[in-house]
This record gives structure tokens, sequence and C-alpha cells, in this order.
């Protein structure tokens, strides 16, 4: 767990991603079977590391690990179409220190 500062100065950041650009999806099926403890970090590092370092598509869909159903995103910035993706709005961002 861990159990430094929480920063300050987060921010959420909503983005337009054209049609267009290539994603990769993961369902939780594909994930490691520990992917949800703290023992499976390694592994999903690692295949976040691979994705990124193959450089194909531009964002990574996963399943949330904090909120069941949920998705996150993965933007690639080394893609050469990252540009093609818009930021729309940032907004401020405070952790639920109950989360840490």
């Amino acid at each position: 767990m861990w159990t430094g500062d929480i920063p300050n100065d987060l921010i959420a950041v909503q983005v337009e991603i054209p049609d267009s650009l290539p994603m990769r999806r993961l369902d939780v099926a594909d994930l490691p079977l520990n992917s949800r403890k703290e023992a499976g970090q390694g592994a999903l590092q690692a295949l976040g590391g691979a994705w990124a370092k193959d450089g194909v598509e531009v964002g990574l869909v996963v399943p949330s690990a904090v909120v069941p159903g949920e998705i996150n995103i993965l933007l690639n910035p080394s893609h050469p179409d990252i540009a093609k993706v818009r930021i729309v709005a940032t907004d401020p961002f405070s952790l639920d220190p109950r989360l840490l």
C-alpha cells in the first residue's frame, strides 16, 4: 500500500479520441489471475510495457481495478498518431484519502 503524501496538483483530463485511431481492448479474462491484488502489479506492468513498446495502438482499454465494470484508457504518448487525441477539458482532481 502506498503511504506517501497525496499529490495536491492532480488533474482529471477529458480527451476526444477519433474513432479512426487503433485501440486495443483487454477484458478481465485477458489479465493475469491476480491482477486485482498487489502481487499482480508486476505482471500488469509487463503487459502494459510490452503494449507501449509495440506501439501498434494509440490506446489500451483496460478494466478498472478499483471500480468493477468501469474502464480506464491508457494512451501511448509515443504513438505516431497521438497528436490526433485532443484534450477537451481539464479539472482539478483529488483522491479520496479513504482509498489509500
